[in-house]
């Protein structure tokens, strides 16, 4: 072995040796020659978990499954040439969602680029401004500090994408041949390693002074609202915070079940306010006058419409920086640590007597519309409903369900009830696509250890069904249940649903698709539902069988639609009787 081979082989041992000393665990490679030298370092060390995925949009969303379970960073890695492409969505997804990735792809050296050698491409800055940290480390040369020079890139790699704010980071690797070390030649021992750590920085509570002026629209307001959105890292600190708050406050709290706060027994939750503000009676009787935002933007249309319609005293509280705000409606965006300014502010309101009449009107409403929407799934053809709240009575404890986009993401968030303590969503609400869900739901299985799920439309199970390889290659254990309504539900409630001419060819898009044939191939068992009757059973069933499931619940779209708009209705003429003539003020 020369000089130049032994020297790309201990920078690979010495690389990913620190990654782990970092505490990134967890490597997803696709097969590749030029990226071999780090995939066998990677494969050998004793403290890293490999996962091979064959196909590297899968490979990319798998990892980011794993990191937003685990909340640490997972590395990826590819060969060079559009290997390195098919990461960019899920490197776009976690720069949205602040979901900590270390992306390391393989690349030609300099004297390969741009001169027609094959499978080369630009990758410098491939993936453009939606990494925390990118780098071009050329092939490795030895110097006289080589080891601590490439430590400390492994370092910062795990440390940028940890943040705060978390994310992505991309090193692109260019690698000389040989790519693999003589088999014949003496194992390379890296380095020791060296004291590399950087001191992490979080965002501090705000002054007592920002407190006060943050807290003076809760001193006065009659009917305040905390707005929880989707959160990537929930904690019982926080959800404690939210509690303080709304005691002191009076306050009411909207909860997305992606942020872990929908929860049996919160002070002042409400579930059903997705449903109810679509009613424009109920939109101006339940208008807020006080507004604390934490974590995501919220999904509902509605709530999103409300918050925005006219100027409310509203505190988003921004711990990454990063603006979520899309209405532009915060009047006030604070960069501090969300838990610690909710008690600062719960604090300062003492002593506050808190509106009492806000809370007792949405109590009777969410009473009303929960209710409503009880006796009129009992009575509705097959839809999104039931299933939304079969999975709900049927998950288990401790359980984690993975929440696809679209119709999916939507009918959890109208319909989900509040769950146990214990039990857990996520969802791709970064950039919100379609693609790479069964592959991010493939990937908090094998991290978690709990009982995993997905809930998925059949195009977006489609788009990933490469994703389900993986769970029979990687002994994992998920029940995925497929939305099938043959197509694009979603579009039968927009705009285009009024063009019956070009509607099935563009936006309905059937597909047509088997799935007890699609479960076969990949050796999953299967289940096909039809009625609403058959639902319950068929997810108990599941939920007990060992190994991966797939349960197609078969349904249409004109059906759904007109499912959709009965329930909501119900649910809303059922909360506007509830209200009747009261006054929400105080």
């Amino acid at each position: 072995m020369t000089e130049a081979d032994a020297t790309t082989h201990r920078f690979a041992q010495t690389f990913v040796d620190e990654l782990a000393a970092q505490g990134c665990r967890e490597v997803c490679l696709a097969p590749g020659s030029r990226s071999a030298p780090l995939a066998i370092a990677f494969a050998r060390h004793p403290l890293v978990r490999v996962i091979v995925q064959i196909d590297e949009r899968c490979c990319g969303f798998f990892a980011l499954g794993m990191a937003l379970r685990s909340g640490r960073p997972v590395a990826l890695l590819c060969t060079s040439g559009t290997a390195a492409v098919e990461f960019h969505p899920a490197v776009v997804e976690a720069h949205h969602a602040g979901v900590p990735l270390v992306v390391c792809t393989a690349d030609r050296p300099p004297e390969l680029r741009d001169n027609g050698a094959g499978q080369t491409i630009d990758q410098i800055h491939l993936y453009g401004r939606a990494t925390r940290w990118t780098a071009d480390l050329g092939p490795p040369v030895p110097l006289p500090d080589s080891d601590r020079v490439w430590r400390r890139w492994a370092a910062r790699a795990v440390r940028a994408a940890a943040g705060p704010p978390a994310g992505p980071v991309h090193l692109n690797f260019a690698f000389r041949e040989p790519l693999t070390p003589d088999p014949t030649a003496p194992p390379i021992t890296p380095a020791a390693r060296a004291s590399v750590a950087e001191p992490r920085s979080r965002p501090a509570p705000p002054s007592a002074t920002v407190v006060e002026e943050l807290v003076d629209p809760l001193r006065v307001a009659v009917r305040p609202v905390i707005v929880c959105g989707g959160l990537v890292r929930y904690d019982k600190a926080l959800a404690g915070a939210v509690d303080r708050l709304a005691e002191a406050s009076g306050a009411i709290v909207v909860a997305e079940p992606t942020s872990g706060l929908r929860t049996r027994g919160r002070p002042g939750l409400v579930t059903t306010a997705d449903v109810c503000l679509r009613d424009p009676v109920l939109a101006r009787t339940l208008r807020p006058d006080a507004v604390v935002r934490v974590g995501e933007p919220p999904t509902s249309a509605p709530l999103r419409r409300l918050l925005a319609s006219a100027p409310i005293p509203t505190l988003l509280l921004d711990p990454d920086g990063r603006w979520n705000d899309p209405e532009a409606a915060a009047t006030q965006v604070v960069r501090a640590d969300p838990a610690l300014t909710l008690r600062a502010l719960a604090r300062s309101l003492a002593p506050h007597r808190p509106p009492v009449r806000w809370r007792a009107l949405w109590s009777r409403v969410e009473d009303a519309a929960r209710a409503a929407a009880t006796a009129r799934l009992e009575s509705s053809p097959l839809f999104e409903g039931q299933v939304v709240t079969a999975l709900a009575r049927t998950l288990p404890r401790a359980a984690t369900l993975v929440v696809g986009q679209s119709l999916a993401i939507r009918a959890v968030d109208a319909l989900w009830p509040p769950g146990g303590p214990g039990q857990r969503l996520l969802a791709n609400r970064g950039a919100s696509g379609i693609d790479g869900v069964v592959s991010t739901a493939a990937g908090v299985a094998a991290i978690g250890g709990e009982p995993t799920g997905l809930l998925i439309g059949d195009l977006s199970a489609y788009h990933d069904m490469n994703g389900l390889w993986a769970l029979r290659r990687h002994r994992l254990r998920l029940v995925v249940v497929v939305l099938d309504n043959d197509g694009g539900g979603i579009f039968s409630a927009l705009p285009p649903a009024r063009h019956p001419d070009v509607f099935e060819l563009c936006f309905g898009t059937p597909l047509g698709l088997d799935w007890e044939r699609v479960a076969a191939l990949y050796g999953l068992s299967h289940e096909r539902v039809e009625s609403a009757v058959g639902l319950l059973p068929a997810l108990r069933r599941a939920w007990h069988r060992p190994g991966s499931s797939l349960v197609a619940v078969r349904f249409t779209r004109p059906a759904s639609h007109a499912a959709h708009t009965a329930v909501f209705a119900a649910m809303a003429a059922a909360a506007r009787d509830a209200v009747g003539a009261g006054d929400p003020g105080e």
